[in-house]
C-alpha cells in the first residue's frame, strides 16, 4: 500500500512498494502457533487407576514334601506361625549338614525335630527362592 514521506518543508512525496519488494519480505516470519491449553486438572478422585494385576498364587506346600530351598534340597517338616513373627512359614530340614540355622527349636518353642547339625530354618511361605523338587 502507499505511503507517505515528508521531506523537509511542505512537499510530500508517495511511495508504492513493488511487487518484488513486497514477496521478499524483510519482515520477520510469524512465530509458530501456540500449543493447545492442557485439561482441566482432575480432582484425585477423578482419577482413573491402571487395574490391579491378580495375586500371585502361594504355593500349596505339604509337610513331608521335598524342596528346593536357596538352591539347596530340604524337606517340609512344618507350615504354619512362628511365634513373634507375622505370616505363614515352612520349617524345613536340609539334607546337608550345616546349611540351616538350628534343629527345629527356635526361641524355647520347639515347632518341629529335632533334626542333627544344624539342618533346620524357617522360611516365609511365599518367598521367591522356594520351588517344588522334582527329580530328573
Amino acid at each position: 500500500s502507499p505511503s507517505r514521506l515528508r521531506h523537509g518543508g511542505s512537499r510530500s512525496v508517495t511511495v508504492t512498494p513493488t511487487q518484488s519488494q513486497l514477496s521478499s519480505s524483510s519482515l520477520a516470519p510469524l512465530p509458530p502457533p501456540l500449543p493447545p491449553l492442557p485439561p482441566t486438572p482432575m480432582a484425585p478422585s477423578e482419577i482413573p487407576l491402571p487395574p490391579t494385576p491378580p495375586p500371585m498364587p502361594t504355593p500349596v506346600w505339604q509337610v513331608g514334601q521335598e524342596i528346593l530351598c536357596q538352591g539347596k534340597l530340604a524337606t517340609v517338616r512344618y507350615i504354619g506361625p512362628v511365634q513373634g513373627v507375622a505370616g505363614p512359614f515352612l520349617g524345613v530340614e536340609f539334607q546337608k549338614a550345616g546349611a540351616g540355622k538350628h534343629d527345629g527349636m527356635v526361641d524355647g518353642v520347639r515347632y518341629f525335630g529335632p533334626v542333627d547339625n544344624l539342618r533346620g530354618l524357617f522360611v516365609r511361605a511365599n518367598a521367591a527362592h522356594l520351588a517344588a523338587y522334582k527329580p530328573e
